[in-house]
C-alpha cells in the first residue's frame, strides 16, 4: 500500500491533538498546507519502511540541515475526500525520486481542511516521524555513498554541513 509524504511541524497540530479539539491552529495550516496554485506537494512511497527515501527527497532539495517531522498520508483515505492525486516531477537533486513526487491539486478550503483532519489523525495516533539533524545527515551521507546523489548537486550551504 503506498503512502503520501509530507513534512510538518508537529509542534503546531499538538495542542488539537491533546485537548480533542477540532480546531487546528492557523499557524499549522498557513506553515504545513501552504500551497502554490492551489496544490500541495507530497513524495509517494511504497510502504513506510521507505519513509527515509521521501525525507532524502525533501532534504536533499532545501539548503538547511534542520530536524524535521513528516506524516505519512493514506492516499485511498485522501480520494475518498474528493481530491486527485497527479504524478509531477518532483525538484529534488535525487533523480531516482523525481517520478515518486505528487500533487494534489484543485484544493479548495474544505479539501484543505480534509488534509488537515487526516494530518491530525495522525498525530493523535502517534504517526509522526521525527528525524534529527544527525538522521538526516546519514540518510545524506549513505545516499552520497551509495552514488544516489552527487555532493555538488546540493546546495552549497549543505554541502558545508556535510562536511563535502
Amino acid at each position: 500500500m503506498s503512502l503520501l509524504v509530507r513534512k510538518i511541524d508537529r509542534g503546531k497540530w499538538m495542542q488539537a491533538a491533546t485537548h480533542n479539539v477540532g480546531e487546528v491552529s492557523a499557524d499549522a495550516i498557513t506553515n504545513d498546507l501552504k500551497t502554490t496554485s492551489n496544490r500541495l506537494s507530497v513524495w509517494e512511497i511504497t510502504s513506510s519502511d521507505d519513509i527515509d527515501q521521501a525525507v532524502l527527497a525533501m532534504v536533499a532539495a532545501g539548503q538547511h540541515l534542520e530536524a524535521i517531522d513528516v506524516v505519512a498520508l493514506d492516499p485511498q483515505r485522501i480520494a475518498a475526500c474528493g481530491i486527485d492525486c497527479l504524478s509531477t516531477e518532483g525538484m529534488t537533486p535525487v533523480d531516482y525520486l523525481r517520478n515518486t513526487h505528487r500533487e494534489l491539486p484543485q484544493l479548495s478550503y474544505s479539501k484543505l481542511g480534509a488534509i488537515a483532519q487526516e494530518i491530525l489523525d495522525n498525530v493523535r495516533n502517534d504517526g509522526v516521524q521525527r528525524r534529527t539533524k544527525m538522521d538526516l545527515r546519514e540518510i545524506l551521507r549513505n545516499a552520497i555513498i551509495e552514488g544516489k546523489l552527487e555532493p555538488d548537486r546540493l546546495d552549497e550551504s549543505l554541502r558545508a554541513k556535510l562536511g563535502v
